[in-house]
């Protein structure tokens, strides 16, 4: 049983490489124009009655949330020059030709660059501490496969 776990725990630090990786060397850069820009107003049914509002923009290949300020400077039509990654094909960055106002995408920092990180740095300490970590190295596994799916099936 220890020898799958170990297997797993390193199966799941190359996993976490891999992501990383694909985030950080994005190598397809695509320009492309604005098609269409959305507001989308989503509320909570609970108690606080809180909500908030999301814009996005949609080209002919994608559609990914922005700023406020990014969205509020863009124009149908404008040009974006538009960063992806090699692997899972998602927005990493975003620029506007017309005004230069460039972004990261926020979900693709979360998605490629905060949780492969925090699960690489996990499984790095745990193999120093054993057995204390197990379970915080069980969750981040965990965030780590739910991750992998949401950039696959995204």
């Amino acid at each position: 049983m220890k020898g799958f776990i170990k297997i797993l725990n390193y199966l799941c630090l190359f996993l976490a490489l891999i992501i990383l990786s694909d985030f950080i060397y994005s190598s397809n850069t695509i320009k492309d124009s604005i098609v269409k820009k959305t507001t989308h107003f989503e509320s909570y049914h609970n108690a606080g009655g809180n909500s908030h509002v999301s814009k996005s923009i949609k080209t002919s290949r994608f559609v990914f949330n922005c700023s406020d300020t990014f969205y509020e400077t863009s124009n149908v039509g404008d040009s974006l020059i538009i960063s992806t990654s090699y692997l899972f094909n998602k927005v990493n960055a975003y620029q506007n030709l017309k005004t230069q106002r460039s972004e990261t995408y926020s979900l693709r920092i979360l998605t490629g660059l905060i949780v492969p990180l925090l699960v690489f740095l996990i499984g790095l300490i745990s193999f120093k501490l054993k057995d204390r970590l197990s379970i915080l190295v069980f969750v981040s596994q965990i965030a780590l496969l739910a991750n992998l799916m949401y950039l696959i099936a995204s």
